[in-house]
This record gives C-alpha cells, structure tokens and sequence, in this order.
C-alpha cells in the first residue's frame, strides 16, 4: 500500500461523519425493522477491494466516499447529524467478502452498505444483507442476475453485463464495422456473465466469434491462451475480465507479434492497466459508465477537488459512482427517515426520468429489479491515458446502443 494511499484511508476512516437522520435498529427479528432515532451519527457501510488484485478499483471508490462526506457534513451535516463510514475490505474474495458482510449486516448501527465492487463478492455479501434486510447499492458490480435474484435489498447505480455485452457486440460490428472476434476471459461471475451476453447479441448481429479462450485468477502466462486466439484469425480480440489480466493479456499479443485491437469490458477501466501494460495498452478500447471528459461543469468541479486533495491521482468512474452512491443513500435517509426499511423505500420510488437522483453521472433511477438504467461510453488509451474513444454511442437500452456519433 502507497504512502498516499494510507494518508487517504485515514482521512477517509477518521471522523469524515455526514450526516444524514436518525439512527435505526432492526428488532424483533423483522428484517429490515426500523426503530427511528433522533440522536448520534449517522452510519453506512463501504465494502471493497481496498487491497489485492482489485485494490486500485477500492482506492478510487474510498476516495469518492471521502469527497461526499466531506461535502455534506461540510454543509452542517442533515438534520444536524452527522455521518461516518464504517469500511470493510473484502480484498476481491468471496470468502472474505461474506465474512466482512455479516459483520456490517450485525451492526445494527449501519443503515446500508455502499458496495461491494467484485460481483463475487456482491453475490456473496447480498445473501447475508438481505436476510439482514440492510440494503446493498452496488457501484460497480454488473453481474446481470445481482439485482434481479436479489430484491428487494440489491441495487446498483451502473449498467449490468447484459447491457455491456451487448454494447461491446454492437460496438465491434456495427461501429468499427468487424466481422470476427476471440473472447479471453476470466472463468469467475462477470468475466462468465459479460462474456455470455455478448456472444448471444454476437450470434444475433452475424458477428463470428472465431475462439474462446478461459483463464482463472492462477493463471500466470497468458502466452498459450492468446496465441490460440490469434490463430484464429479474429480481427479484435474482447477480454471478459480485470485490468491485472488484461495487460497480460496485451502484453502477450504484442510480444506474439499482433497488432490487433484489443477491447474489453468496464473491469479493465483503471489507470493500472496502462501502469501494468506499459506501450502494449496503448490503442485499448474500454467501455465505462462515466468519463469526465464528456461530462460537464459539475463534473470538472469534482475534479479539482479530487486533485486538490490527492496531489498526482485523478479520479475515475469509480469514485464518481461511489461518490453518487452515497448521496443517493443520504438523500434516502434525508427524506425517508435513519431506517434500514425505510431507505429501501426511497430507492424503489426513484423509478423514472422524472424521480431520478440528479448527480455527478447523471441521473439514477431504478427498474423493478433494482437495476440502473445508465448509458455506456467507450474510452480508448491514447498516449498513456484514458480518453473518450472518437465515436460514442447515442441511447441507454439495447436497441440503441449500436448507434454511435462522431
């Protein structure tokens, strides 16, 4: 762990409180039962991957936390209370995720969990929150049946893997106009999950997905696996996996001698990946729920403070998500009550364009499932960096998401 990252966990463990109302209790054993406070802090619950593989996902999430707490409780708290975190590290393992669950599902203190990041660790945790009846807001995990399977106690504030499949099919045919494509992905619940759907809307648009290749988180050359894609002959090679993989993965295709494009889905959005790729990730098309280049003032405001405060770190997708996901909680509590029932509530009335949450990503609003609907960008490494691909897609569903401008 960096200096720089220590220094920010403690500000973001110390008493960044915010507050939000009144603390509740479950009792008598009802799930989710609300006894309404009037006194004390306020608490939520941040569970990610602050060290291991995914540890640069939880260093941007722990960050966008510290700026929304700093924010409101800057601003007098709600209701004159204040709040503060309580942050678990599930390290990216879905063992350890369901042990850190059960001890933020345990406390009655917190009144809902801002996480986890992994979907492994989301499908886990979500079987312990919600028999506790303490909801889950997920910024980051796409697994496609999380939500679906899980209700009412799972949302997420971020596209799932069946829209994102879909959108990396639509992409490769109907924008870059391909023919044919290899999948590398990691055998685990979203490289799985984002690689099914996008071989269905594949077969659907007539785009040949000439190989299919699997690897785990032992997997430690990469060398076989993306010779055999390459020896396909695809003409883009997708990885259904994380950042740690995929620059092994681009790594071995540019030591093989290919210069194919590579694409991958919203696991491999992290500065690391460029860090760990070095020149092999240059050229690497991503989608991604938010890019600050194409957002607007709000957004460039939310940047200078996140460089003001993290000197030589700029802040990504997952901050602006995990930041947003505290406010929409704290909006919840502000207008429902301090009740683990009664923010769920909230969060199954902000269903349409009409009740959505306005924030830093746009506007959040959930389907019956508990899902977002939230439109897909596409970035591209240029010059060491992440930046806005050239074309962009138009429309949030499906049906539009093959339509791109220029």
């Amino acid at each position: 762990m960096s200096a720089l990252h220590r220094l920010a966990l403690g500000l973001s463990l110390g008493t960044v409180a915010f507050g939000c109302q009144p603390a509740a209790e479950p009792q008598g054993g009802e799930p989710g039962a609300d006894t309404p406070g009037t006194a004390g802090d306020i608490v939520l619950g941040v569970a990610g991957p602050f060290t291991g593989e995914s540890a640069q996902f939880g260093f941007q999430i722990e960050k966008g936390v510290a700026i929304a707490l700093a924010e409101i409780n800057g601003a007098g708290g709600i209701n004159g209370r204040q709040v503060r975190i309580v942050q678990v590290d599930d390290e990216g393992l879905p063992n350890v995720a369901g042990t850190v669950a059960r001890q933020l599902a345990q406390n009655p203190e917190v009144l809902a969990v801002v996480g986890h990041f992994n979907s492994r660790c989301s499908l886990t945790g979500i079987e312990i929150y919600k028999e506790a009846g303490l909801v889950m807001l997920s910024p980051a995990s796409t697994n496609s049946t999380l939500c679906r399977a899980n209700r009412p106690w799972a949302f997420r504030n971020i596209f799932n893997d069946e829209f994102q499949g879909q959108t990396l099919a639509n992409y490769i045919h109907g924008v870059l106009g391909l023919q044919t494509a290899a999948v590398i992905y990691e055998n685990d619940d979203y490289g799985r999950g984002l690689k099914d759907h996008f071989l269905a809307r594949a077969r659907e648009l007539g785009l040949q997905v000439v190989a299919e290749q699997a690897y785990d988180s032992t997997t430690a050359d990469f060398t076989p696996l993306v010779r055999t894609a390459i020896n396909a002959n695809p003409q883009i090679i997708v990885m259904s996996g994380l950042y740690t993989q995929a620059a092994r993965i681009a790594q071995a295709t540019r030591e093989l001698g290919s210069s194919l494009p590579l694409i991958g889905g919203d696991g491999v959005f992290s500065e690391e990946y460029m860090n760990l790729a070095g020149a092999a990730a240059e050229g690497t098309l991503v989608t991604t729920p938010f890019l600050f280049e194409l957002a607007g003032d709000r957004a460039a405001s939310f940047m200078a403070e996140y460089e003001r405060r993290y000197p030589g770190v700029q802040p990504d997708a997952w901050a602006a998500l995990a930041y947003d996901a505290v406010k929409i909680l704290c909006e919840a509590i502000e207008r429902r009550g301090a009740g683990r029932t009664a923010i769920r509530e909230h969060l199954e009335s902000i269903n349409s364009p009409e009740t959505a949450y306005q924030g830093l990503t746009g506007n959040t609003y959930f389907n019956a499932d508990g899902d977002c609907l939230r439109p897909i960008q596409v970035a591209q490494v240029q010059g060491g960096h992440f930046g806005p691909a050239p074309r962009q897609f138009e429309g949030v569903g499906p049906a539009t998401a093959g339509q791109a401008s220029e």
